[in-house]
């Protein structure tokens, strides 16, 4: 193998510049998941973003698509969110497929061996965000993997090559940047280098350094070389510690991330492990010299096994690599889904899918969160047009008396005169009408009644558009309560289940805000489910009847009574009129947003006080009241509850009320200790 040359990068690195009485009662809130067994429970945790990938893990996890998946055969191309592609291959090794999987994420940017994404992570892109993944699946389907590796040794840079067949021409290539902020993704036709399709389209607007867009040929990323073929190891360390400015900056492992290129704070403390030498602590002029020459051997070998794609040395637990969770996978090479496993891709898609995954979910929140509050912004203005067109009402009876006594005392009003004072036949006091002088006392009477008539045609007509505004309104701040209440934080790899639960969440409320027109239809949707409508409680949802079980949550009193919670329209609909029975109490925070609550009751059972106040701590919480310290809880029996003519999804009626005080801090305690995320 000939040997390629390192490209050392010193202090100042040029990155290029990429930016990037009767009360109606709406639904509400939401987010958790069915109480379910404990092993499923998801934990509450504000974890944080996981490290970046680095050169040397990402060399490693080429190095084991290399052998895992080269000569291999492209069977499909799946995009399952705006920064997530899937490649399925088959494979001349043991299993026969595998799924690799390239993320341009700013955190979670990657190449890894994984399992299949699940059916929910496919829903919910657009097409704009589809089409990069259906690009690669016309291009790439049937042709063959021919190489895979990192065209610059110590660059967060790597390079797929497509060929019709193994051994002829190369075709196309996939060249993936796992440069956090500035990550992107980028299919070319050889042999030119053409792009084909990018992740993101960088213009001159974007960038000082290269054109990024469709047709531009492909350039790499600009560096800047140099380094320790022309300084000694120790110089250059010691050089780049005393250019720092903080005393932390000043450790060992800060001068190697500062000087060595391709190093990574997680690769220095490898390294630093590696020649039995202090990362912190301890400035670079304070080491011996053997334990510099230590140092510079540990370097050295790391280099070597960058240079060569050194499956052996490039492995997990060495080096900054991290290791698989579940080591049987790594032994066996077959995950359970049948395709092909290495400890690698198993650590790095361990860390980053979910984080990326719930990334993606939280871009589609936003979204709807956008259009849902534009369109809140719009029912206000209606309501408050309407407002003050029910205010002028008022006036209608006063212009009308006024019009009549200038009617019968026209012989008083001179001809042009600006203003007429006549007498109030009720009271005798002296009334003036300021008049037009342009036309007559006759014109500005017949003016003034016609003026009273306009405003009384108001009131019939202001005023129900009144009330279907405010309707609107308090529709659509439920769906704005149930969008901002979902805990879309980045869970373990063991969290699948919910994240599929919450992909079903937004994909019910996208349906339902697809039905009222507020928002356009996802890519691959059916022609019935694209047209919406504005009816009622009707909807297109591309939801079966079997997803309404992701829309409640299940929780149970210390008495052993089951409690259902909705947690969105959808499942507060099936929580007040499928879960819910006569004789059992339903819940509601009062005056505010909230989600549906039931508590289920044996027949000839009454609540007791602790069961109403559970439930009513747990409507309190579920509601926009929960940053309160008590609030008021409506609760009634079932059969007070009928459906809200023509209103929306989830809207009922309560014909008779009582109350009950809820305390929302208490209600978070019991959703916790049920696995719920109680962080929003």
């Amino acid at each position: 193998m000939a040997t390629r040359a390192v490209s050392w990068r010193c202090l100042a690195v040029a990155r290029c510049a990429v930016s990037k009485p009767c009360r109606r009662t709406a639904t509400t809130t939401a987010v958790a998941v069915d109480a379910p067994p404990a092993s499923r429970q998801k934990p509450v945790s504000a974890a944080g973003p996981p490290p970046g990938v680095d050169a040397t893990q990402l060399c490693g996890s080429a190095a084991e698509v290399a052998a895992v998946c080269v000569p291999g055969k492209v069977t499909g191309v799946t995009q399952t969110d705006s920064t997530t592609c899937v490649l399925f291959l088959r494979t001349p090794t043991t299993p026969g497929r595998a799924c690799v999987w390239l993320c341009w994420h700013p955190v979670a940017g990657r190449l890894a061996l994984g399992p299949p994404p699940t059916p929910a992570s496919r829903q919910g892109s657009d097409s704009a965000a589809l089409s990069w993944g259906a690009v690669l699946h016309a291009q790439l389907q049937g042709s063959a993997l021919v190489e895979c590796s990192l065209p610059t040794p110590g660059e967060r840079v790597v390079r797929l090559t497509f060929a019709p067949r193994p051994g002829e021409a190369a075709s196309h290539a996939v060249v993936l940047e796992a440069l956090g902020a500035h990550a992107n993704a980028f299919l070319l036709t050889l042999p030119d280098g053409v792009i084909r399709a990018c992740g993101y389209q960088t213009g001159r607007q974007h960038t000082r350094q290269r054109t990024l867009a469709t047709g531009d040929v492909y350039t790499p990323p600009p560096l800047t070389r140099g380094g320790l073929a022309s300084m000694p190891w120790r110089e250059a360390a010691c050089h780049a510690a005393a250019a720092a400015q903080g005393k932390g900056q000043r450790s060992v492992a800060a001068a190697i991330v500062r000087c060595l290129a391709g190093a990574s704070p997680t690769l220095a403390e490898a390294l630093c492990l590696e020649a039995d030498v202090p990362p912190q602590g301890v400035s670079p002029d304070q080491l011996s010299d053997e334990q510099w020459t230590r140092l510079a051997a540990a370097a050295a070998q790391w280099q070597a096994a960058l240079l060569n794609n050194d499956v052996a040395a490039l492995r997990p637990g060495r080096w900054g690599i991290p290791t698989a969770d579940e080591p049987h996978l790594a032994q066996s090479g077959v995950d359970d889904g049948g395709y092909a496993s290495r400890p690698i891709g198993d650590a790095l898609h361990a860390r980053h899918a979910s984080f990326a995954a719930s990334s993606g979910l939280r871009a589609r929140r936003d979204a709807l969160l956008a259009s849902v509050r534009a369109a809140c912004k719009k029912e206000r203005g209606k309501i408050s047009h309407f407002k003050t067109a029910l205010e002028g009402t008022a006036q209608a009876d006063t212009l009308r008396l006024n019009a009549d006594l200038l009617l019968s005392q026209l012989h008083v009003v001179t001809a042009g005169a600006s203003e007429a004072r006549i007498t109030d036949w009720a009271t005798g006091e002296e009334l003036v009408l300021p008049l037009d002088p342009a036309q007559s006392a006759l014109a500005n009477a017949q003016r003034m009644h016609t003026r009273a008539k306009k405003l009384a045609r108001g009131v019939a007509q202001c005023g129900p558009m009144l009330e279907k505004a405010a309707a609107e309104l308090a529709w659509l701040e439920d769906i704005e309560q149930q969008l901002t209440g979902l805990a879309l934080e980045a869970h373990g790899a063991s969290d699948d289940l919910v994240d599929e639960e919450e992909a079903k969440l937004l994909g019910d409320i996208h349906a339902e805000l697809l039905d009222a027109k507020l928002v356009k239809p996802l890519a691959g949707q059916s022609g019935e489910q694209k047209k919406g409508g504005r009816g009622g409680a009707k909807t297109t949802s591309n939801a079966s009847a079997s997803s309404s079980s992701a829309g409640v949550r299940r929780f149970r009193t210390a008495s052993g009574l089951d409690v259902f919670v909705g947690r969105h329209n959808r499942g507060n609909e099936t929580v007040s009129h499928s879960l819910s029975k006569d004789g059992d109490v339903w819940f509601h925070a009062r005056g505010v947003p909230g989600a549906h609550v039931v508590l289920k009751l044996p027949a000839g059972r009454e609540a007791q006080d602790a069961d109403m106040q559970f439930c009513a701590d747990l409507a309190a919480f579920f509601s926009r009241e929960r940053g309160a310290t008590k609030t008021a809880v409506s609760y009634t029996d079932p059969k007070h509850l009928k459906r809200a003519p023509g209103g929306r999804l989830g809207a009922v009626i309560m014909t008779q009320e009582r109350v009950w005080t809820g305390r929302p801090g208490d209600g978070q305690k019991v959703a916790a200790a049920a696995g719920e995320d109680t962080s929003n």
